[in-house]
């Protein structure tokens, strides 16, 4: 099994085609967010993971103060290109682990398709420690929702001939245990929201070329995998449509908290 720090490395190496292809988020998401965290007006946002800025910009436009770490050089230096409007937006160079944060003052801390690469021994001790009593952690992301369309099937059996092991799910408990199990933040409020868009065949593609499980195949199997992939699509029509659900689980911290001790 690949190890969470050679899964995070892989997105640096295709950080134009990441910014390009990466979906975003629904508004009503932060929305909700907004309103369950009860993150003050200008309060201090920190992103787990930011990538090129997808989820950091629905959130700067609403006037929030936001440090963004984001490990990848490549696309810390997009993320600060998309994000060069908001004057109170700082991007840095960094993992969530080796961030250092004096004071337990956050008002909210957000992980948009990022909190699964975080050490998960450290994560969400590590969160608790930095929000101020009451401040709140939101994690979501975008799952695809597989259906029996012509197009899919075929996808799959691409899969299927190309890369079979990319079928093999990692076993892990569900993130609200996990949040429940430290006892740090109250109850945990879980949302869905669906939405699709479309592809051509190229883009789903290059989306695929974007996610780590494929970045870490040998080349000449990546290769292999999206060319098939993309043959896959053009054969039906030229385009794909994907249906995703974004899932939020968000929790409060509880009112005392130790803090982590520095390393």
């Amino acid at each position: 099994m690949n190890s969470r720090a050679q899964r995070r490395k892989t997105f640096d190496d295709v950080a134009e085609l990441y910014d390009r292809l990466r979906p975003g988020y629904p508004e009503r998401l932060v929305d909700d967010v907004v309103w369950l965290s009860g993150v003050p007006e200008h309060g201090h946002i920190v992103e787990i993971g930011c990538g090129t800025g997808q989820a950091t910009i629905l959130f700067a436009r609403r006037g929030y103060r936001m440090t963004c770490l984001e490990p990848g050089p490549n696309l810390a230096a997009i993320a600060r290109r998309n994000l060069a409007g908001f004057a109170d937006v700082r991007v840095e160079v960094c993992t969530f682990e080796d961030w250092r944060h004096v004071e337990s003052d956050l008002d909210l801390v957000i992980a948009a398709q990022s909190f699964h690469l975080v050490d998960p021994a450290t994560g969400l001790s590590k969160a608790a420690g930095l929000l101020r009593a009451g401040g709140a952690i939101a994690i979501f992301g975008n799952h695809p929702v597989r259906d029996d369309s012509d197009v899919q099937r075929c996808v799959q059996e691409a899969y299927a001939r190309c890369a079979p092991e990319l079928g093999q799910g990692e076993d892990e408990a569900p993130l609200e245990d996990r949040i429940d199990d430290t006892a740090l933040f109250e109850t945990v409020v879980m949302a869905r929201y669906p939405w699709h868009t479309v592809y051509t065949a190229d883009d789903y593609a290059g989306l695929m070329e974007t996610q780590s499980p494929h970045r870490l195949l040998p080349a000449d199997q990546r290769r292999s995998l999206l060319q098939a992939i993309r043959e896959a699509v053009a054969s039906h029509g030229g385009s794909i449509t994907i249906d995703y659900v974004t899932r939020l689980h968000l929790a409060r911290r509880r009112a005392a908290v130790p803090r982590e001790r520095p390393a």
